[in-house]
């Protein structure tokens, strides 16, 4: 059995989403992303469709971590 260690990015603004992405992506190509809505939890996040692109050729699985009430 193996053990795969997901990095998680978080944050506030796209700015920090982005910066925490692009450091992500330097040690793994498995990123897990958490969506927060304010209400579950206190933070904020911004929401999934604006979410930063990933080029395709990047070759990058993504993860959401949905940390909201209503994942409608």
């Amino acid at each position: 059995m193996s053990i795969k260690v997901i990095p998680t990015v978080f944050g506030t603004s796209m700015k920090e989403i982005e910066d925490r992405l692009k450091k992500a992506l330097q040690i793994s190509k498995s990123v897990q992303v958490d969506f927060m809505d304010g209400e579950f939890v206190s933070a904020k996040s911004p929401l999934p469709d604006e979410f930063p692109g990933i080029d395709k050729s990047q070759n990058v699985e993504l993860e959401a971590h949905l940390i909201i009430y209503d994942p409608h």
